[in-house]
């Protein structure tokens, strides 16, 4: 019997250090009916010759290269040349357990709309090696609701903030594609559009996946103004979003991302006041609704609650607080 088709998508830019890892971890697969399609996003490093060597060794490996246009078109690219019956995205920094496509392919098992998910490992760097650990200790296996995974993308449960660590049939996000426009929050999007599609989510605390913490990663990084598109990406999600039961999440999830965004634009010294007004409104719009009780807010805007930041960011979470108590005043 001829076996399904996975197309597993990287797009790269500027990752010359770490892209024949992951590149090595797909070919090494113990399922071999793949293609690898790789994207380089106008990368001015060794990258693209990295990857133009890979696709002369093993013609499972596919390279096409564009202009800078981001890692949402990039994604975009790849989805366009794939020709697999189902979907893997795989960052450039990140690798593969040898046995990552089986396990998801035989845990889904013969339920085409649904969408299998597995743990990571997290890798740091330290004294010129590599350590990791699980990101859960506990073991199991559960069945997410479509409906669970769009409240998931709110509560960040299940990974599903993120297309990485799933096998996704094509047929599930055939009409969907990754918006453009967006710098921050795409991945959230795209997830919360697709599950409406789908069957719902296998979900597995079993890392098969290894994701790589390095310096310069957009975690580790302050404030940049590409971040508003954050929250662009939510009030997407609120203008697609047909089911009544989640509205409160919804709501909870702008006002919190809104609320960390002017945290973290408050302590930055390269913050335009225009930034920082745009949050405000934002915030503004969201108090007007009553948003502002809900139990989980006043934990909050409570100061003690800051006692368990970083000094610099308690410090700007103070002045969020008095900011945000003015504006219900106001």
């Amino acid at each position: 019997m001829e076996k399904d088709l996975v197309s597993v998508i990287i797009p790269v830019y500027n990752t010359g250090l770490y892209i024949a890892r992951g590149i090595r971890s797909c070919i090494s697969q113990t399922y071999k009916e793949i293609e690898i399609i790789i994207v380089d996003d106008g990368s001015t490093d060794n990258t693209w010759e990295i990857v133009k060597s890979f696709a002369r060794k093993d013609s499972r490996v596919k390279a096409f290269h564009q202009e800078n246009f981001g890692v949402s078109a990039a994604r975009n690219a790849g989805l366009s040349h794939a020709r697999g019956d189902y979907i893997i995205f795989l960052d450039a920094d990140d690798w593969l357990e040898k046995d990552a496509v089986e396990y998801l392919l035989k845990m889904k098992g013969d339920r085409e709309g649904v969408i299998a998910a597995c743990d990571f490992y997290c890798v740091k760097a330290w004294d010129g090696r590599l350590k990791r650990k699980r990101n859960r200790k506990e073991a199991g296996i559960s069945f997410v609701s479509p409906e669970q995974m769009q409240s998931g993308v709110l509560k960040n449960k299940y990974n599903v903030l993120s297309v990485c660590f799933k096998l996704w049939p094509k047929k599930v996000i055939q009409d969907n594609c990754f918006d453009t426009e967006l710098h921050h929050g795409e991945d959230g999007l795209f997830v919360f559009r697709a599950a409406a599609f789908s069957d719902g989510m296998i979900f597995s605390t079993e890392p098969k996946w290894n994701l790589l913490y390095r310096e310069g990663s957009v975690t580790r990084s302050g404030y940049d103004n590409k971040m508003l598109t954050a929250v662009t990406a939510a009030e997407k999600m609120l203008a697609y979003n047909k089911n009544p039961a989640i509205w409160p999440s919804l709501a909870a999830f702008f006002f919190s991302r809104t609320a960390g965004l002017l945290n973290l634009a408050l302590v930055s010294e390269d913050t335009s006041r225009k930034d920082i007004d745009y949050l405000r409104e934002k915030m503004k719009g969201y108090i007007r609704f009553g948003i502002f009780y809900a139990p989980r807010f006043r934990l909050l805007l409570s100061l003690p609650f800051s006692l368990y930041l970083p000094v610099r960011l308690a410090r700007g979470y103070r002045r969020l607080v008095e900011m945000v108590k003015r504006m219900w005043i106001v």
